[in-house]
C-alpha cells in the first residue's frame, strides 16, 4: 500500500503523476449549512424530484440554518415550526409525528465535526439563550432530532459508509462500512452526549466505551443478523433494503455540488468521503452528514480487517493507472469493492427514480393492511368521514394522510375502483370542516398533481368535484 505512494512520490518531475487526496470546493457538502443548502437548492431546482414531490427533508430531518443573533428570516421560521410543533400541528411537518412528540431538536456549528459543540434542547427559549451566547453572525443549524430510532441492544446507533469522488466526475459507493454503537441506552429524558452522539471520537471517552462491542463498532453482517432476531417476521438484505436507498442519497449529494467540484479541472485528484446515516424505527434511513477526512482509526479487529482493503481498493482506483498491478490484472476488475455508481463520460447514473419509497417496509405494510380488511374491505373513504371531522386528531390525520400518499405512489397496482376511491376520499377531505388542514398538508400539494397525472383513470367529473381552493 505504502509503496504505491512512494512510487508516485518519486514522479514529482511531471505535475501529471501528482495524485492529490482533495478536490476543490468539497466543503459545498462537507459542513453541515453547505450541505443543506446545496440539497435544497438540487431538488427544488431537478424537475424529476418535483415531480415526484420530493424534498430535502425526505432526505435529512427538518433543518434551519440559523444565525447567532436570532434575527434572521430563518430563525424566525424556525420559531414558527416549534411552537407548531408544541401545539401538535403536523400539517407543515414532513418527519412522522411520532418523531415531534417531545420537539426536541439538535443544534450544531456548522464548521465541526466529530460531534463537537453539539447540543440537544427541547426548548425554544433554551435554544435563544444558547446561540445569542455566541459569537455575533456565526452560522448553526437547528435540526429536528429523530426521537424514535432504531436500537441495537437498546441503544442509538448510526451507520458510516465510504464514498469516493474522482476528477474524471467519477463516484463510487464501498459495499462494506460499519454500524457506530452508542455506549449507554438510549433515554430521551436524557441529556447526555454518550446517549444521543454516536461519534467514536465522542464515545471512546465515555465509561461504557467497549463494554457492549468492541470498540463501539459491528459490521454490516452483524447488523443484518441482529435484525433478523429481532425481527423474524421480516427478511432482511442489506444491500436491496438500505445500501439502494444510501446510493440514491449519496448520489444527490454528489449531484448537488458536481459542477462546483475542481473547477480548474486539475487532474488525478480524488476526495473520500464518509457519510453518516441513522436508521428510524421503520427502517428509514436518514441523512445526517457528509464528511471529509473520515475517521480512519482501528477500533476493533473487525475495522483491522477492513481498512486495508478499503484503502487499498482506492488506491488500485487512484494509483494503478500510473502504477502497472505486479500481476499485470486491475485488481478493481476482479475483487474491488468499490461500485461505480456514477460516471459521467461512461454515462452511467445508478439514481433510482425519486418515486421509489423512503421505507423499506412500506409495500410491505401496505399489503398487510389490505389484507386485514383496513383497505380491501372498507377503502380510504369509509375512514374519511371520520378523519374530515374536527373530532379526528392530528397525529390520525397525518398517518391516514402518509397511507394515502403512499397508495397514489404505488398507482400500478391501484384497481379502477380502488382509484375512485381516493378520488372520493379527497372530496370528502376537500369539503370537510377540516379542509384547512388538508389544504396546508403535503397530501393536498402531492394529491393535486397525481389527480392530473396520466396515471390517474378517474372520472372527469369525479376529478372535478374535488374542491382545490
Amino acid at each position: 500500500m505504502y509503496n504505491k505512494i512512494d512510487a508516485v512520490n518519486s514522479l514529482r518531475d511531471s505535475s501529471n503523476h501528482i495524485v492529490i487526496n482533495h478536490l476543490d470546493n468539497i466543503k459545498s457538502i462537507c459542513t453541515k449549512d453547505r450541505l443543506i443548502f446545496s440539497l435544497r437548492k438540487f431538488y427544488m431546482h431537478l424537475p424529476a424530484a418535483v415531480t415526484a414531490h420530493y424534498s430535502i427533508h425526505d432526505t435529512t430531518p427538518t433543518t434551519f440554518i440559523v444565525q447567532s443573533n436570532c434575527a434572521d428570516n430563518e430563525f424566525a421560521a424556525f420559531g414558527q415550526r416549534f411552537n407548531e410543533l408544541s401545539s401538535r400541528n403536523y400539517t407543515k411537518e414532513r418527519m412522522p409525528p411520532k418523531h415531534c412528540e417531545k420537539n426536541m431538536w439538535l443544534v450544531k456549528p456548522c464548521g465541526k465535526n466529530q460531534g463537537k459543540g453539539i447540543e440537544i434542547f427541547s426548548s425554544l427559549a433554551d435554544i435563544r439563550k444558547f446561540l445569542l451566547g455566541k459569537p455575533m453572525l456565526t452560522s448553526w443549524v437547528v435540526q429536528k432530532y429523530i426521537e424514535r430510532p432504531m436500537l441495537y441492544g437498546g441503544r442509538k446507533f448510526d451507520i458510516r459508509v465510504w464514498a469516493l469522488v474522482t476528477h474524471k466526475k467519477e463516484l463510487y459507493f464501498y459495499r462494506h462500512g460499519y454500524i457506530r454503537t452508542a455506549s449507554d441506552s438510549y433515554d430521551l429524558d436524557s441529556r447526555e452526549n454518550y446517549v444521543h452522539l454516536t461519534n467514536n471520537c465522542l464515545q471512546k471517552y465515555g465509561k461504557n466505551y467497549g463494554a457492549f462491542e468492541e470498540g463501539n463498532t459491528v459490521s454490516y453482517a452483524t447488523f443484518i443478523q441482529y435484525l433478523s432476531e429481532q425481527f423474524p417476521g421480516k427478511r432482511f438484505n442489506f444491500e436491496a433494503q438500505f445500501a439502494c436507498r444510501m446510493k440514491d442519497v449519496i448520489l444527490d449529494c454528489y449531484l448537488s455540488v458536481k459542477n462546483e467540484l475542481n473547477q480548474g479541472g486539475r487532474r488525478n485528484c480524488f476526495e473520500l468521503l464518509g457519510f453518516d446515516f441513522l436508521m428510524d424505527d421503520d427502517f428509514r434511513l436518514w441523512l445526517l452528514e457528509v464528511n471529509t477526512n473520515p475517521y480512519l482509526g482501528i477500533p476493533n479487529k473487525y475495522i483491522e480487517g477492513l481498512l486495508p482493503k478499503m484503502i487499498n481498493d482506492m488506491f488500485e482506483i487512484v494509483l494503478d493507472p500510473y502504477i502497472k498491478p505486479q500481476n499485470g490484472v486491475p485488481a478493481r476488475e476482479v475483487d474491488n469493492q468499490f461500485e461505480l455508481i456514477y460516471s459521467e463520460a461512461r454515462k452511467i447514473n445508478k439514481r433510482r427514480p425519486f418515486t421509489v419509497e423512503v421505507y423499506p417496509f412500506a409495500s410491505e405494510t401496505y399489503s398487510s393492511e389490505r389484507k386485514m380488511g383496513m383497505l380491501a374491505k372498507n377503502g380510504f373513504s369509509a375512514l374519511a368521514k371520520e378523519l374530515a371531522s374536527e373530532a379526528a386528531t392530528d397525529d390520525l390525520f397525518h398517518k391516514f394522510a402518509d397511507q394515502l400518499i403512499s397508495a397514489m405512489k404505488d398507482s400500478k397496482a391501484l384497481t379502477s375502483n380502488e382509484q375512485k376511491d381516493i378520488g372520493k376520499t379527497l372530496k370528502i377531505l376537500s369539503e370537510g370542516t377540516r379542509r384547512a388542514t388538508f389544504f396546508e398538508s403535503s397530501l393536498f400539494s402531492f394529491a393535486s398533481q397525481f389527480i392530473y397525472s396520466p396515471k390517474c383513470s378517474l372520472p372527469e367529473e369525479l376529478k372535478n368535484s374535488v374542491v382545490w381552493h
